[in-house]
C-alpha cells in the first residue's frame, strides 16, 4: 500500500513539473513569435508581410495557450 501511494506521488508531483516547463516553453516561444512579428513589421516590404502572416499562424494558438494557462493560474489562487 505505501509503494502504491509513494509512486502515485512522485507521479502526480512529476507530472506538475512538466506540465509547469511546458508552460514556459510556450509562454517563451511566444514572446520570440511576438519579437520577430514586430522586426518583420518594421522592416516593410514584401518579403517582411509574408513572414508576418506565417508568424501568426503559430502566435495565434500560443496567445490561446497562454490564456489558459493565465485562466488555470489565477483559479488556482482564488
Amino acid at each position: 500500500m505505501d509503494t502504491l501511494v509513494n509512486s502515485t506521488t512522485v507521479s502526480a508531483v512529476n507530472d506538475a513539473a512538466i506540465a509547469g516547463s511546458l508552460g514556459v516553453i510556450a509562454v517563451v516561444t511566444l514572446i520570440v513569435l511576438l519579437v520577430q512579428r514586430e522586426m518583420a513589421a518594421a522592416a516593410g516590404g514584401r518579403p517582411a508581410v509574408v513572414f508576418r502572416r506565417v508568424l501568426h499562424v503559430g502566435v495565434v494558438p500560443l496567445l490561446i495557450v497562454f490564456i489558459l494557462i493565465a485562466a488555470v493560474k489565477v483559479s488556482e489562487l482564488l
